[in-house]
């Protein structure tokens, strides 16, 4: 062999190897595992198999080899989290798993049933999402979002003209759009960029009508365009037909990017399929719709674009299989061809019940080639099945868009890494800082990925819910912060609230005319009204020991909180009871289901048992109640689960234990979720014992004892006790009552109190007695209830009157004395005036509850100069005494404040917080209604950080628009204020008395008008500025003032170098080019900056007013926010 004239390439050290034709050779035996490995060696095998001329010598090679066919299937991950790409017949993650496609979740996507070239397009509905991937490199890209359409087909193509992989979308825009029908491109790695392009010329309108039949024809029935002879072919739906009976095929062009007609077969085109076969384009057609006694395929070749002539190809008879099934299947698609070890190819069929056939067109036999094993998914249909495709050996590459080498980088991974460990309220506020961190956030790979690594522990995290901002909505805080501080008093609730437990990120927090579906942990949330609320009374109180509004019952419905599996989206049910007579054992319920993300409705729904009035649990895609045994036909318990994927009910049997009942049985039973497992809890109030069942492979085994005699708060006489959770790390049971939450020890079996209602009354009615002060200023009689209760809640400021106490009261100004009997209720009060003690009042509290001296010590702390009442106060009561009359008037009173929010409150138990496990997630639903990042409220005090980070995102809401509402009326105010005192030349002195009197002339047509209209007169306050106050100020302007001039006076007299003088390098040919005058001016300005800098204000100032500078200053602020957002919240972070 002559050698002469080949390239040889040396190694490092001088020796001689191989040539490049030959270990280009050497590369094409090795299989596609040691290719990609043998790329890491060094950069010129990295470029040399990498290259285009490699990548097509490989692919030309692996199809001419005659080799078994081999095939790929896409099946869902337990609990449907992700997708999984299996090779052969294996569903077992050891043995044949390709990759995993951990952004695909639910069941609910498309897949080419043959590659282009080894790539492979994937639709996934959920997202909504288009997937690119190689599976013999496992190489996986994620296409730009595009319009997102219920009704839209797409397929990968190959443009031999440019070289280039294309995917093309057809799709139903918007309704009031006057184009309906278009049809969009990407190229893979193309000169366009990461987006989408309308196609040239777009959709013509004769082709609208065929292209919407196409449209339909491809959703309905899962019937993906087929990619032949450089052309892209959707199959036309039979109902066009009647218009252009002639048009079978709506083809594409990929190098022209026009459409055209392709002509039918000469047969009614119905239960037909297109297939790319040995590069045409047929037409696959099951005898089977035709007659029920035909099972036969025909297969149709196309044999010219141009013609549109047809001819009969292959004609398969479906019962010459060994196993005859395959008359049985309800769906059968030809999927493609491959080579085996004869010379012609076999056809390849897929069907509904998860076999691939393969057809040999000389011997006319047919053959199982796949027997795809059950997956983990139960919700299997006949398209679910056909998810099969051809496994090609291909290098052909994927490339990546600009998004995912963007967050492919060491900067991007960092920040992730940082980003994870935020709190859920920092991360989202985060989305502000730039685009690339929005796109980082709101990526589903980083969502998944906070809430795994923010509860990898899977130990329980307890909030505390409260009444929100504006007494709308809720607030939450964690329960540690309980211990160190205590909640203010307008976060009380002042209604019935049950509160579900975590559910995928999210909770259900119940009232009993509203459902709140909440993020606890960035502020989201979104509100369901109870529709069908009717006021029902119950004419028995229940179980005898269980009270009738117990904490976890709200109204007459029964709420849960689940999570639909296969469309990946929060679902809540509810049951009404329209009826419900426990004499006569007739009730009424309905069932309503609401889907979060899409917003549906489904109602009429009736579940086959009656159900408690206990709160269900979730588990898997299942909702689970306990049956009531009163209500019905039947007297067993028994629990109704709830299929959320299938809209199903089920029964299912309890334990014998808890199943048997009868009228005179105390005890109570219901169903929780523990430890990922189904149990069912009964609750005997005489032995006072929870007896807690756990369901594993269908049968109940005894799980936990709970033994609760001897604890108070927790009796089972008085209360409903609730196991909520079990701690991973010392295996101790969370137990709820409503008023308590503690941690019960089943070795020791102890309790330990995490939370108690009545401790935190204790705690606050101390809190509110020893927050009384008097200001000075404070006019005594306008003390009414409303500002009293103000003063207590807020902090004294810092400059007040003097506290008195009981030992040393001072009134009017003068030093005093004073005496209590507790006998005769009297208090008496001796004023010291020229070293002489006098009697100054006596006050009889005989007959007034509240200021006995006997339970009490009552203070005199100020005398109303007006008209002498004397204000006292008792740590619970505040009260003004008339010595005259000797009457007290009470201005806040402790116990009224709580005895009305019990009123308030629908729980006879009155609630101040409800505690509430959570998951520390970034679940929302942004496609329908924005989050809202700013609500999430604490109700204690929070962390001096996040004031600071608030106040440096409100500079980004108004400067980059990121709040169009802010900005806007930032805008609109500026372009008022401008056009006042630019455009109509308003003096600011002026406009201040125009408004001056304005408000005069309206505050006194209000105060005359007032009472004709029996309405009430404005209160003005009476604002008295102190004669030390207004020193205060005067003497500071003063010191501002003296300093600035004194500043001046420095720089104009030249002691202050520094600032007078900055020296620059002056450029030669500036002083041959500019004269002599100009030179010395352009010197001047250059080098004395005070001077220079005076000098171009006194210009500006000139040619624009100082509002136009404002207003112009906007824009360069807007600026230099663009360009340094990312440093500058880098920094923040």
């Amino acid at each position: 062999m002559k050698t002469g004239n080949k390239k040889r390439v040396l190694a490092c050290g001088g020796v001689q190897v191989l040539p490049e034709e030959v270990m280009t050779e050497v590369f094409l035996r090795l299989p596609i595992k040691s290719i990609l490995r043998c790329r890491g060696v060094c950069r010129s095998w990295a470029d040399a198999l990498s290259s285009e001329e490699f990548c097509r010598l490989h692919m030309a090679k692996a199809e001419a080899a005659s080799v078994p066919p081999k095939l790929f299937f896409t099946s869902p991950t337990s609990g449907f989290e992700a997708t999984a790409v299996y090779l052969g017949s294996s569903s077992d993650p050891d043995d044949g798993l390709l990759f995993t496609l951990n952004g695909v979740r639910g069941d609910f996507l498309n897949m080419t049933s043959s590659p282009c070239h080894g790539l492979t397009l994937l639709y996934d509905a959920v997202a909504p999402a288009y997937y690119v991937f190689n599976a013999a490199t496992r190489a996986v890209t994620r296409l730009p979002p595009c319009q997102d359409s219920a009704h839209a087909t797409a397929g990968l193509t190959f443009d031999a003209r440019a070289k280039e992989y294309k995917v093309v979308r057809l799709f139903h825009g918007k309704y009031l759009e006057k184009q309906h029908i278009k049809c969009e491109i990407y190229s893979l790695g193309g000169k366009q960029g990461d987006c989408w392009r309308p196609a040239v010329g777009g959709v013509p309108f004769r082709f609208c009508g065929a292209a919407w039949a196409a449209i339909i024809l491809a959703t309905s029935g899962k019937l993906q365009p087929v990619f032949a002879d450089g052309f892209l072919n959707w199959l036309i739906h039979p109902g066009f037909l009647v218009k252009r009976p002639r048009a079978a095929i709506l083809a594409f062009s990929i190098t022209d990017e026009s459409f055209r007609w392709i002509q039918s077969p000469p047969f009614v085109v119905s239960g037909v399929h297109l297939v790319e076969l040995t590069d045409h384009l047929c037409m696959v057609r099951d005898l089977r719709y035709v007659s029920h006694n035909c099972s036969m395929l025909e297969i149709w070749k196309l044999n010219d674009y141009s013609s549109g002539g047809w001819s009969l190809k292959y004609r398969i008879d479906l019962l010459q299989h060994t196993a005859r099934d395959l008359t049985e299947p309800k769906i059968i698609r030809v999927i493609g061809a491959v080579n085996t070890c004869g010379l012609t190819k076999k056809v390849v069929i897929a069907t509904s019940n998860r076999k691939v056939i393969a057809y040999d067109p000389l011997l006319e036999t047919l053959e199982t080639i796949l027997a795809i094993r059950e997956t983990y998914s139960s919700y299997q249909t006949e398209e679910s099945a056909l998810r099969v495709s051809l496994f090609k050996e291909s290098l052909v590459p994927v490339h990546q868009t600009n998004e995912e080498m963007a967050l492919s980088t060491p900067l991007a991974q960092a920040t992730r890494e940082i980003l994870l460990r935020l709190p859920g309220d920092y991360t989202v506020q985060s989305k502000l800082v730039c685009k690339q961190w929005l796109r980082l956030i709101e990526n589903e790979s980083f969502m998944h990925s906070y809430y795994a690594h923010n509860n990898m522990d899977r130990r329980p995290k307890i909030m505390l819910v409260g009444k929100g901002t504006g007494g709308s909505g809720f607030s939450f805080a964690p329960l540690n912060k309980l211990k160190r501080h205590t909640p203010n008093h307008d976060t009380w609730l002042d209604t019935k609230v049950v509160c579900s437990k975590p559910c995928h990120g999210m909770n259900l927090i119940s009232t009993e005319m509203k459902d709140y579906l909440y993020n606890p942990y960035t502020g989201y949330r979104r509100v369901y009204l109870t529709r069908e609320f009717t006021h029902m009374p119950c004419n028995n109180p229940g179980y005898g020991y269980m009270p009738q509004d117990h904490a976890f019952a709200v109204g007459n419905k029964n709420v849960g909180l689940g999570f639909n599996l296969l469309m990946q989206e929060h679902v809540i049910v509810k049951f009404f009871y329209h009826q419900k007579d426990f004499k006569s054992r007739q009730y009424l319920l309905t069932c309503t289901v609401n889907t979060c993300g899409i917003g549906s409705v489904q109602s009429h729904l009736y579940p086959p048992l009656p159900v408690s009035d206990m709160p269900p649990t979730y588990i898997e895609g299942l909702l689970y109640w306990m049956s009531e045994p009163r209500l019905g036909q039947t007297y067993k318990r028994a629990i109704v689960s709830f299929d959320i994927a299938a809209n199903t009910f089920g029964v299912i049997s309890c334990p014998s234990c808890i199943a048997m009942w009868n009228n005179a049985s105390p005890s109570l039973a219901f169903v929780v979720e523990l430890e990922g497992r189904l149990c069912a809890v009964l609750a005997n109030p005489v032995v006072e014992e929870l007896d807690i069942w756990k369901l594993e492979n269908g049968e109940w085994g005894t799980a936990y004892k709970v033994n609760l005699k001897g604890w108070s708060g927790y009796s089972l006489r008085a209360n409903v006790v609730l196991p909520l959770a079990v701690d991973p790390m010392d295996g101790k049971i969370l137990l709820n009552t409503g008023k308590k939450l503690g941690t019960y020890d089943l070795t020791r079996h102890s309790i330990e109190t995490l939370y108690d209602l009545d401790e935190m009354l204790h705690i606050r009615s101390t809190d509110q007695s020893s927050h009384f002060r008097v200001y000075e200023g404070v006019d005594v009689n306008n003390c009414k209830q409303h500002s009293v209760k103000k003063s207590c809640a807020w902090k004294p400021p810092a400059k007040q009157l003097k506290v008195f106490n009981a030992s040393s009261p001072a009134l009017s100004g003068k030093i005093s004395a004073s005496s209590s009997d507790p006998v005769a209720e009297e208090l008496d009060i001796w004023k010291l005036e020229h070293n002489r003690w006098d009697r100054a009042f006596t006050l009889y509290l005989k007959g007034w509850p509240g200021y006995s001296l006997g339970a009490n010590v009552v203070v005199p702390w100020a005398v109303d100069p007006k008209d002498g009442r004397i204000l006292l106060n008792t740590g619970g009561k505040l009260g003004l005494y008339d010595p005259t009359r000797h009457f007290i008037k009470t201005l806040y009173d402790l116990d009224e404040v709580l005895r009305a929010k019990r009123e308030r409150s629908s729980y006879t138990k009155f609630m101040l917080l409800v505690p509430m496990l959570c998951d520390e997630s970034l679940t929302s639903y942004p496609h329908r209604r924005k989050a809202r990042c700013l609500e999430y409220r604490m109700c204690v005090s929070g962390y001096p950080f996040r004031s600071f980070v608030v106040g440096q995102l409100i500079s980004i809401l108004v400067l980059l628009w990121r709040n169009k509402n802010l900005s806007a009326g930032i805008l609109i105010g500026a372009t008022l204020v401008w056009f006042l005192f630019n455009v109509v030349e308003y003096n600011v002195v002026t406009l201040l008395y125009h408004i001056a009197l304005l408000g005069m002339l309206l505050l006194f047509i209000w105060s005359n008008a007032a009472p004709l209209f029996e309405r009430r007169p404005p209160q003005i306050p009476e604002v008295i500025v102190s004669e030390q106050a207004f020193r205060e100020i005067a003497q500071a302007t003063h010191y501002k003032l003296a300093h600035f001039v004194s500043i001046l006076y420095d720089i104009a007299c030249g002691k202050d170098l520094k600032k007078f003088l900055m020296v620059h390098t002056i450029c030669f040919f500036d002083l041959i080019r500019l004269s002599k005058l100009a030179h010395m001016l352009f010197s001047f300005l250059y080098y004395y900056k005070v001077i220079g800098s005076l000098w171009v204000l006194a210009i500006v100032g000139y040619t624009c007013s100082f509002t136009t500078l404002l207003y112009a200053g906007k824009y360069a602020l807007h600026k230099r926010h663009e360009k340094r957002k990312t440093c500058s919240y880098v920094l923040i972070f």
